[in-house]
């Protein structure tokens, strides 16, 4: 009889650690892109905007909408605001060519169709890294005079990139499919015998 020698396998990367450790670090490394992103962005950041404001009169409203900010061109790109509440400040503004040059890169401006035009400027610039940004002043503006609210609650917050969304749900996927630790022993050779 011919005596069998038992060659060890071959020096291979431990792909079944890798298949369970890559989706956690894919997660791990979404999540900190998530919570990064705003202010890691080249291109413009969309933004949602939410909150309460009072004008003198009282006239008290809902601030709702999104706006499209490019902040290392200081350009607001696109903004649909709407206030709800009391007249006459109750109506949809909308911006929808782009408007440069604010100094301090933290405003918004947007104009209804019947002409008043409404200017919210937030405390901080609109680069992401301050998030959410605090809504500090909101202006009604008409032909002939401008009004500042009383007071004003709310902020504005980045949505999150889709690519973001879609890399965090690969991860997860990933994570929840990938296979289970194997339990059962391993043979180094088909050959040997069980125990060696």
């Amino acid at each position: 009889m011919t005596p069998t020698h038992y060659f060890p396998r071959e020096l291979t990367l431990p792909t079944k650690g890798l298949r369970r450790i890559l989706p956690l670090m894919l997660a791990v490394a979404s999540v900190a892109e998530l919570a990064t992103a705003p202010a890691l962005r080249a291109q413009p950041i969309e933004w949602t905007v939410t909150g309460t404001v009072a004008f003198p009169g009282p006239a008290n409203d809902t601030i709702a909408g999104s706006f499209t900010y490019d902040f290392p061109t200081t350009t607001e790109l696109f903004a649909t605001i709407s206030l709800t509440g009391d007249p006459p400040y109750d109506m949809n503004y909308v911006q929808v060519s782009p408007i440069s040059s604010f100094p301090l890169a933290n405003e918004i401006i947007a104009s209804a169709t019947t002409g008043p035009t409404l200017e919210i400027r937030f405390a901080d610039p609109l680069d992401g890294l301050n998030v959410p940004d605090p809504i500090a002043e909101v202006t009604y503006i008409t032909s002939t005079v401008a009004t500042d609210d009383t007071s004003v609650t709310g902020s504005a917050t980045p949505v999150p990139e889709p690519t973001s969304l879609a890399l965090l749900g690969v991860a997860v996927g990933l994570l929840l499919l990938s296979p289970g630790p194997n339990r059962r022993g391993r043979r180094l050779h088909p050959d040997q015998p069980e125990g060696l």
